[in-house]
């Protein structure tokens, strides 16, 4: 189809692709990095999981619990009304130790 045939349909041109095409992606039945089951998981879910290996390989060694530890501690630290009182983990950026 071209962009004048598009146009005269009244559809968008270059607008994001997604939606029902992205809801209907199969997710392997094990990840491919860990062999963790994914059955039953969306799509974003499983690129959450693989965005997670990353984070992993990248700063913590590929060990995934310290790179879930991390991440749990960080935002319980941002929603921290009140970080002066210690009551919970200060914030650590990913780059740091």
């Amino acid at each position: 189809m071209t962009r004048a045939e598009a146009l005269a349909l009244g559809r968008k041109i270059g607008a994001a692709r997604g939606g029902r095409a992205v809801a209907r992606k199969a997710v392997p039945a094990r990840c491919p990095r860990c062999g963790l089951e994914l059955g039953g998981r969306s799509w974003h879910s499983y690129l959450g999981h693989l965005g997670l290996h990353g984070l992993a390989d990248r700063w913590f060694w590929g060990d995934l619990e310290a790179a879930q530890k991390r991440l749990r501690e960080n935002g319980l630290a941002r929603q921290d009304a009140v970080p002066e009182n210690g009551a919970m983990p200060r914030y650590v950026p990913v780059m740091e130790g």
